[in-house]
């Protein structure tokens, strides 16, 4: 193994231990389980691990930058920036100040970390993502065969080293999409691909977490049908083109008419509409720059209905920014948002292959999870992957001896 591979290896290898960190899970059964804590962000381990991702984020991103953007969307950075800036500054009117300085300056190190993984190849990040998953989802498994009494929750539901089951399955998720790209990259990944794909569905399926099978379907469907109909439309098959995607937004249609009625009316969605109903009241306290980033869920006043207690979190990303940094952080969290899916839509436009397909798939997983999850807090990795889909340069034409991405700032 030559010099160069053994750095990109070890700084892959620094990138998967700090997901694992941002996966939350490990730290908070490390610090139940050995250090005897009842497992809050504050805790003498938990605190620690994430401020060193921060830091270490923040010089890693900033010594990047120095070397200059190499393609990478500068402007998508300045959004970023600006959306921890502001959770920084709500320090001055959160209604928990100290918890909201130190968890905003561990944020504004996710946006040098976000940075980093911009910087990597789209076969690099496919590697890491696909290691990270499967270490977490293989631990998961291996604490839900061994110690069950930890790995699965009082309902049944797997959740494997993590707080709940919606937290290990968009993890799952990920492992099936990464999987995937692994089998289409073929040679010696072809049959680990296929083995995490097993592994991510398997386990999936036992998190009985409606949310995350959703989101996967749609990622699934959304990124394979603009990658397959331009990869006909480029090669001349004009014809087979329109008709493919005739026939998935038929079938696309159809199967929404069906399936929306049911999951609206499914339990877990039921519940989270009648809290966003009940947080509603609580924005309109504060509308333009909310109760302070990350601090409206430790405040026991604030949480008045039994609904609130028993939540923990908005259960959605756009609600949650709102309750926090009200509608001045909605507007820079939503333009992040855009360009993370803009991006990676027009590098799929330009060069429809399954090394494009892959970015388009894990922000769209990941981008529909959000509706349902509060990613956006948690110190998140899924935060850092949409910063990063933001943040990554687009592919340029598909031509004959086409070279690297392009730059699109």
């Amino acid at each position: 193994m030559t010099s160069g591979r053994l750095v990109r290896v070890a700084g892959g290898l620094v990138l998967v231990v700090a997901l694992v960190i941002l996966s939350n899970g490990p730290l908070f059964v490390v610090a139940r389980r050995i250090y005897d804590r009842p497992g809050f962000w504050e805790d003498p381990f938990i605190r620690p691990a994430l401020e060193i991702v921060g830091r270490a984020g923040l010089v890693a991103g900033l010594i990047d930058l120095w070397r200059g953007p190499r393609r990478r969307s500068v402007v998508s950075l300045v959004i970023a920036s600006a959306f921890a800036g502001l959770a920084l500054w709500s320090t001055s009117w959160s209604v928990a100040p100290t918890l909201t300085w130190w968890r905003s300056l561990v944020y504004l190190g996710l946006v040098g970390f976000a940075w980093v993984l911009a910087g990597l190849s789209v076969d690099d990040l496919r590697d890491v993502l696909a290691v990270f998953s499967s270490v977490t989802v293989g631990a998961s498994l291996a604490v839900i065969v061994w110690a069950p009494r930890i790995g699965i929750d009082p309902e049944g539901a797997w959740r494997g080293l993590y707080t709940g089951p919606n937290s290990l399955a968009p993890l799952c998720g990920l492992s099936v999409i990464a999987g995937m790209a692994w089998f289409a990259a073929g040679g010696l990944r072809r049959p680990w691909g296929v083995s995490l794909v097993g592994l991510g569905l398997f386990v999936l399926a036992r998190t009985d977490s409606v949310t995350a099978m959703v989101a996967l379907g749609l990622a699934l469907v959304v990124s394979g049908s603009v990658t397959l109909c331009r990869r006909l439309w480029v090669e001349g098959h004009r014809r087979w083109a329109r008709g493919v995607l005739i026939t998935l937004v038929s079938v696309s249609v159809t199967a929404g008419i069906w399936l929306l009625p049911l999951l609206w009316r499914a339990p877990t969605l039921t519940r989270r509409r009648e809290l966003w109903d009940l947080l509603w009241d609580r924005i309109v306290e504060r509308p333009i720059a909310g109760h302070g980033f990350f601090a409206f869920w430790e405040v026991r006043s604030l949480l008045g209905p039994y609904q609130f207690r028993l939540a923990g979190s908005a259960h959605n990303s756009w609600v949650e920014v709102l309750l926090g940094l009200g509608a001045a952080g909605l507007v820079l969290f939503a333009a992040v948002t855009a360009v993370a899916v803009a991006r990676p839509l027009l590098s799929a436009w330009r060069r429809p292959d399954a090394s494009r397909w892959f970015p388009l798939a894990v922000v769209s997983f990941v981008l529909v999870e959000m509706l349902t999850e509060s990613f956006v807090s948690w110190f998140s990795y899924m935060w850092v992957l949409v910063m990063a889909m933001a943040m990554a340069p687009v592919a340029g034409r598909t031509r004959a001896g086409a070279g690297e991405a392009a730059d699109v700032r």
